[in-house]
């Protein structure tokens, strides 16, 4: 008779590759000017969103509440506004 092996390893083990995994999806950006200065700024906090996954009428408010938190000066806000709006979904 062959021991057993306890379960409780193989679900902690499980349960860090589902959380990990989680972790390491990746956006695929649109390439567009402005691209990289979103992709830094926002990253720097959170998960990145694919512009055209957002209802293009949410992102003016979206942006403003963020440019502040980011401490973007005007130009980045701009350019990050130019780069959303070049590949949000219209």
């Amino acid at each position: 008779m062959r021991a057993r092996r306890p379960l409780a390893p193989a679900l902690v083990w499980s349960a860090v590759g589902l959380l990990t995994a989680g972790c390491a999806a990746v956006v695929a950006l649109p390439e567009a000017p402005g691209r990289d200065l979103y992709a830094s700024k926002c990253h720097s906090c959170h998960r990145l969103h694919d512009p055209a996954g957002i209802d293009p009428d949410r992102w003016p408010a979206i942006l403003d509440k963020m440019a502040e938190k980011a401490k973007l000066t005007a130009e980045e806000k701009e350019t990050i506004r130019r780069y959303i709006e070049a590949t949000s979904s219209k």
